[in-house]
């Protein structure tokens, strides 16, 4: 069975609903003749600015044989990096956004 990341992004303003953005990839893995080990690794990214904030929560969970834990770690933190480096561009527009819009420059007219 293929193991999925998925990557989602949540903005919340005060006052107004959420609205969330995601997608899924699926990566290819062998089987298992045993029970898997698991590693997760979890990297939390909250960016603050004038009393607004937007973040990430990126986890990387990959099954793996004991003796490839190690291995695994370093690997599942570079995809958890990779993401991070892909999405920090976006969290950092989406709070210039928010910033702009607290500070009246979101109104038109």
């Amino acid at each position: 069975m293929p193991i999925k990341l998925r990557v989602s992004r949540t903005v919340k303003e005060k006052g107004c609903g959420e609205v969330q953005e995601g997608r899924e990839e699926v990566i290819e893995v062998h089987r298992f003749e045993t029970t898997p080990a698991q590693v997760s690794v979890s990297y939390p990214l909250k960016l603050t600015k004038e009393y607004c904030s937007n973040g990430i929560d990126v986890t990387i969970t990959i099954p793996c044989y004991v003796e490839e834990i190690e291995a695994t770690i370093i690997k599942a933190k570079s995809m958890a990096a990779a993401v991070l480096r892909e999405e920090f561009p976006k969290l950092q527009s989406n709070l210039n956004k928010l910033v702009e819009k607290v500070r009246g420059g979101g109104h038109s007219g």
